[in-house]
């Protein structure tokens, strides 16, 4: 049995803290153990600091999550409260780089490219070769928030990238999928068949075959569809 999805806009104040304030604090103290006064070092950030972040967080979390779409509140959370303090960390870093650069290192090491040549690396991201040189002649101190090890609860060694870009990423796909899954909502059963079939790269011969319209009138729904999605997407302040 699958287990309830709370509504947790619709809880008191009182009773939601008291359920997920240590949704926060397990967070931080799980992936910050041992890290604290490098990430001191290198933004000035304290223990109180990471947890009032995440507390903002979790406050997001709740105020943006539809409890309809099928995800569990404490899964959304973790997202939130992972990119608030990721975001901080990065924005407070002491050793101050452009800010696209910062990001295209951390796909590098994410993706274990460091040790790649520069026109593999270009090829493998698809990003000017230019800008992959200067990611990798940036060379951050010893004890970057980009390089820390530590040995993780299993005793294996785990490579941590504290300024957590991928995290401010991995938050916005989490939040454009639910986003998307309210969207599919407003759609008629005839449209939802259009636009999945576009998504699958059918062609509108196809799909017209489909839903028994013409491409003519396929090109017309999937613009009106286009239309209507961009539109939804800037009400939930998601698109520009």
């Amino acid at each position: 049995m699958m287990k309830a999805i709370e509504d947790v806009r619709a809880m008191p104040d009182e009773e939601f803290m008291s359920k997920y304030e240590d949704l926060v604090h397990h967070f931080i103290w799980k992936r910050y153990k041992g890290m604290l006064d490098i990430v001191k070092a290198n933004t000035g950030l304290e223990m109180e600091d990471l947890v009032q972040c995440g507390m903002i967080g979790l406050v997001k979390a709740r105020r943006e999550f539809n409890h309809e779409l099928g995800y569990q509140f404490s899964t959304f959370a973790s997202y939130k409260i992972r990119g608030e303090v990721g975001k901080l960390i990065m924005n407070s870093h002491k050793i101050k780089v452009p800010r696209t650069l910062y990001i295209l290192r951390g796909k590098m090491m994410g993706q274990g490219l460091m040790e790649e040549d520069a026109e593999t690396i270009c090829k493998q991201l698809g990003v000017p070769l230019p800008e992959v040189n200067e990611a990798l002649q940036y060379q951050p101190n010893t004890k970057s928030l980009q390089d820390v090890m530590y040995t993780s609860a299993s005793g294996g060694k785990e490579e941590i990238l504290l300024e957590d870009i991928q995290a401010v990423h991995e938050v916005k796909e989490v939040e454009n999928h639910m986003v998307l899954q309210s969207f599919y909502q407003t759609l008629e059963h005839p449209e939802l068949i259009v636009w999945d079939m576009h998504a699958k790269h059918k062609t509108q011969q196809e799909i017209g075959s489909r839903v028994g319209r013409c491409q003519v009138q396929v090109s017309r729904i999937l613009k009106r569809i286009q239309k209507r999605a961009n539109e939804f997407g800037k009400e939930q302040g998601l698109a520009e």
